[in-house]
Parts: structure tokens; C-alpha cells; sequence
């Protein structure tokens, strides 16, 4: 069997007008077939895989997976760490998030949210440009996050939910801001075509802040299964904590739907 291959690209314009890395990874039988591929966009590409810069703890150690990967295209989109919080936010902080972020021990820009910027130039540059670059499926479409990607990438899927036909939603920050993306999805046109893979712990980032995990995520939920009709798929994992080796033990998980069809 071939091996998969991946390399860097360099699209006509950058999101927010930043630069990042931004990775293709091919199929290993993309080179001797004339088949079109659906693309799975994921967000925080640096935590894809081993070759790139941060340690081996902090990956989800895709190689294995990918090495056997003959059914879609998968761009890993880098995050801007001091600008991260503001990219994957499509909306204000709300008060008890606000306060988290004040206190925040880490670097960080000025919060204001960018969210629906970022998705305007994924959707409206990036896409075209690996459309045009690769063969792929145009009507098929995933879009992948952990965390505080997880809750732009729902807001991608809702923004586009012809577009994004499948998203897969990794400890979802939702706590975020969870009142304006309970409205916003109420108002959606998410359907029983959108297929959606979503999943917390019953630990993330400790005991303690469980709640404010799993609260959130039980109410969009229902929203989305009961109101909006997804095709959704929905686990609490035992022990599971905030952490790319958690994400990765649901790797088979997470890409199914592309597998099966």
C-alpha cells in the first residue's frame, strides 16, 4: 500500500490576515485513482501529528490512522496561540467567561470575538483554493475542533449546514458563551442531513470544572437532536479529561462517517 502524503500550502489569503501553517494530507491512494474525495477541515493543526513542533504529549498522533486513510483529505488549519481565543469565538464572552479570562495566566490579545470572520475566509478562500488544488467532493464537507474549536466549528456547521455536512465536536467549550449559541442554533437551518459526532468528559479540565462542561453540552444537545433533528451521536466519556491524548483514543470514532461511505 502507498504511504499517505502531506505538505504545506500556501493559499492566496490568510485568516485575519495572519500567517499560520496550514497542511494537506492526502489519501495513500490519491496518486493512482481518478476518485474525488471529501475534505475534512481541522482546526489546531499543530496537534495533528509527531512531525510537527510540539511534543509528543500534545498530539493526537494521527500517523497510524492516516497511514491507512483511502477515503478523504484532511487540512489541518494552525492556530495563533495568543490570537486562538479570538478566532474560535463567533461571540461575546458572557460574564463567567469573561471572568476566566481576565484571569488567565498565559499571553493573549484583547478579547473581542473574530469567530465569524475566520469561518468567512475558511468557507470563502481556503476552500475554493483546495477545491480548485485537489480532487475533492465539493458536497462533502467536515469540519473537526476540540475545545474552544469545537465551539467554532459548530458554529461553522450552523452557519453552513449545506456546506458542512458532518462535524465532530471534542469537549466543547460551550460554556463560552452559551445563551447567544442556544439562539443562534435555534435559528439555524441545521436539518436531519447534518451528521454530527460530539463527545466530553466527565472530567475535563479536573472534577471541579465538570459542570460547566457538561451542562452546556446536554442543552445544545437537546437542541440539536430533539429541535433541529441532527443525526447526532453524543458520549460522556468515563474519566475523559481536556487533553489531546484523550481526543485521540476516538480517533475511529471521529472519522467514521467518511469511512463508511
Amino acid at each position: 500500500m502507498a504511504n499517505y502524503t502531506y505538505h504545506p500550502i500556501t493559499p492566496p489569503t490568510q485568516a485575519l490576515g495572519r500567517s499560520r501553517e496550514i497542511w494537506v494530507y492526502l489519501p495513500t491512494n490519491y496518486a493512482d485513482s481518478t476518485e474525488r474525495f471529501p475534505v475534512i477541515y481541522l482546526h489546531d493543526g499543530q496537534n495533528l501529528t509527531e512531525h510537527r513542533t510540539m511534543g509528543s504529549d500534545d498530539k493526537w498522533q494521527l500517523e497510524q490512522f492516516l497511514a491507512q486513510n483511502q477515503h478523504f483529505i484532511l487540512v489541518s488549519i494552525d492556530c495563533i496561540g495568543e490570537h486562538r481565543l479570538n478566532e474560535y469565538a463567533p461571540f461575546p464572552a458572557e460574564p463567567e467567561a469573561q471572568a476566566l479570562l481576565d484571569s488567565l495566566p498565559f499571553p493573549h490579545a484583547p478579547f473581542h470575538p473574530e469567530g465569524d470572520r475566520y469561518i468567512a475566509w475558511l468557507v470563502d478562500d481556503l476552500k475554493p483554493y483546495i477545491d480548485h488544488t485537489y480532487r475533492t467532493d465539493p458536497t462533502r464537507n467536515g469540519i473537526i475542533g476540540s475545545s474552544m474549536g469545537a465551539l467554532i466549528s459548530l458554529y461553522a456547521q450552523a452557519t453552513h449546514p449545506h456546506l458542512f455536512t458532518y462535524s465532530a465536536l471534542l469537549s466543547p467549550a460551550y460554556w463560552f458563551s452559551p445563551t447567544q449559541l442556544m439562539r443562534y442554533l435555534q435559528s439555524s437551518h441545521l436539518n436531519h442531513q447534518n451528521i454530527i459526532y460530539t463527545s466530553v468528559g466527565d472530567a475535563e479540565q479536573g472534577l471541579a470544572d465538570a459542570p460547566m462542561y457538561l451542562e452546556p453540552f446536554a442543552q445544545i444537545n437537546h437542541i440539536l437532536h430533539q429541535e433541529k433533528q441532527t443525526s447526532l451521536t453524543a458520549r460522556i466519556i468515563s474519566q475523559g479529561k481536556h487533553h489531546e491524548t484523550d481526543w485521540a483514543k476516538l480517533i475511529p470514532e471521529i472519522f467514521a462517517p467518511f469511512i463508511a461511505h
